[in-house]
């Protein structure tokens, strides 16, 4: 399913099909005020950060797309760089934060990041901070007298390194696949916030459901992100159906698509030998 996905995904890609307002060079050579805002995701103890560069138009926002974007960890320089990305159709990337991000950061009691777009002729220089407390989010599944329970843990960094449970804080639970929302908790002084998880609810064709627990906290952790898979669910065969027909439709949509493009290729061809 997923490979099928990418291959849609692809051919639309290739037929040229992108969002009709995008930025454009303008043609007095004013260069553009742009706005560059900036999010951290931590999903399963993987971090990354993402951006979203636009323009305004009246009370519009226009994606500036192709634009490199520049990240870096408390100084712009090349030990402060982290990464970069080029945005896309939409104007947004994501940088992931891979060993060098840890390595650096790893005595950090804060992280001061930042992106900068500077390259553009079309746009004024930009730069975007945030700062982020090291924070980490874990998820478990367990069942206590046939009952079963989610309990999400969150603990941050303090100043002399060691992790610390952070009481107060809402923690959000819903069911990944079809985003069933459950209720919400909130971390106790242990940082623990244990929601009972009802009966019922629809998995895969062997049962199986993905729990997904949230801490949206932009100015302090960022959004963090746990999931766990268990066997909890009933087991929906109709679903496994549904996938199946879907990728079939997908994958005859584009093997269609292509035939299509090369018989219109060899007609025009044809026509232009014939003339």
């Amino acid at each position: 399913m997923k490979n099928t996905l990418i291959l849609f995904f692809a051919a639309v890609t290739l037929a040229g099909i992108f969002p009709a307002r995008c930025l454009a060079q303008d043609s007095t050579g004013v260069k553009k005020k742009p706005y560059l805002q900036v999010k951290y995701i931590n999903e399963n103890g993987f971090g990354r950060v993402h951006f979203k560069l636009f323009t305004k138009q009246g009370t519009q926002n226009v994606p500036v797309r192709f634009t490199v974007i520049n990240l870096f960890l408390s100084e712009e320089s090349k030990w402060g760089m982290m990464g970069n990305i080029t945005t896309d159709t939409f104007g947004e990337g994501a940088v992931p934060l891979h060993d060098r991000f840890a390595k650096a950061s790893a005595s950090m009691p804060e992280y001061h990041l930042f992106g900068s777009a500077k390259d553009d002729p079309r746009l004024e220089w930009v730069q975007t901070f945030i700062t982020i407390k090291p924070a980490t989010l874990t998820l478990s599944l367990y069942q206590q007298d046939s009952v079963k329970y989610a309990k999400a843990v969150l603990k941050e960094r303090d100043s002399t390194g060691a992790w610390i449970p952070v009481q107060g804080v809402n923690v959000d639970f819903c069911v990944k696949k079809y985003y069933t929302p459950l209720k919400g908790a909130t971390t106790d002084e242990n940082g623990e916030a244990i929601l009972q998880v009802p009966d019922g609810l629809k998995g895969d064709s062997e049962g199986k459901v993905t729990i997904g627990t949230t801490v949206e906290a932009p100015e302090r952790f960022g959004t963090l992100i746990a999931t766990q898979e268990e066997k909890w669910g009933v087991a929906d065969n109709q679903a496994s159906l549904m996938e199946k027909l879907v990728s079939i439709s997908l994958i005859a949509g584009v093997w269609g698509f292509i035939i299509y493009l090369i018989v219109k290729l060899f007609r025009g061809k044809a026509v232009a030998q014939n003339q």
